[in-house]
């Protein structure tokens, strides 16, 4: 019996690739009338004839249902439902009332009042023994571990404002990107959009460095960029620094 061929990588890619844009399709036809609807009304003659105010809060409105829609259409892509809000409701917890003490003690046999002793039956009965030094206890936590500072996956593309890159969008982007890096594809999980440009998402550090090998691909599909990882920042506070200085000519002010 003759051996299956093995499967063809090209292909594989190819009918991955054409799936997905079958999904893009897909969703642009969908949600490509909402948008086209949102952007028609910014622009409609009711509302650049309304007052600031009003147009600032139209545009809160549209941008809320720009992120909704966006939203949506990564599900229609991704095949999954975004996670539901969180919609525990915590109850307060009730804490018990103190028993009020006894005002005074009343004899267990006649059930009157004991009477109170007078300070010569005090000083009689009192032993010479010095009163016990308490002790402290110390209630702080101990043997506290420091908290591991959270690894950061990214890996940033720095582009300008002007960059067509930015009016393609972050699923473009990712398209584009995975159909070039080949057998790599699976290191990139998503593409975020951040000030300087995009964010691509990995999720361990051996694969960010991985993918910061395709650093050259990566340039060649954008274009014009320039490719860095997070700077490790470490943050100092100084105390005891004076804030006037007293020189022999003047008197200098520090802020």
């Amino acid at each position: 019996m003759a051996n299956p061929s093995p499967p063809k990588l090209s292909q594989s890619l190819v009918d991955r690739a054409n799936a997905l844009t079958t999904k893009a399709n897909e969703a642009q036809t969908i949600f490509g009338p909402i948008t086209t609807l949102l952007d028609s009304y910014l622009s409609s003659n009711e509302v650049l004839s309304s007052s600031a105010r009003s147009r600032k809060l139209l545009t809160a409105l549209c941008l809320d249902f720009k992120a909704t829609t966006e939203r949506y259409f990564d599900v229609l892509i991704a095949g999954h439902y975004p996670p539901r809000p969180n919609t525990t409701i915590t109850t307060p917890t009730v804490m018990p009332t103190a028993t009020p003490l006894a005002s005074s003690r009343t004899n267990s046999l006649t059930g009157e009042p004991t009477p109170k002793p007078s300070y010569a039956q005090k000083a009689q009965n009192t032993p010479d023994t010095p009163n016990p030094t308490p002790q402290k206890t110390s209630t702080g936590p101990t043997n506290m571990k420091p908290l591991a500072s959270p690894t950061d996956n990214h890996l940033f593309v720095k582009i300008d404002h002007s960059h067509p890159a930015r009016k393609a969008g972050t699923f473009v982007i990712l398209i584009a990107l995975k159909k070039v890096l080949g057998p790599a594809a699976s290191l990139l999980k998503e593409v975020q959009e951040v000030k300087t440009g995009f964010a691509l998402c990995t999720n361990s550090p051996t694969n960010l460095a991985a993918l910061k090998t395709k650093e050259t691909i990566i340039v060649t599909v954008i274009g014009s960029c320039k490719i860095e990882t997070q700077e490790k920042w470490a943050t100092y506070r100084l105390n005891y620094i004076p804030r006037n200085v007293t020189s022999a000519s003047k008197q200098m002010q520090l802020y």
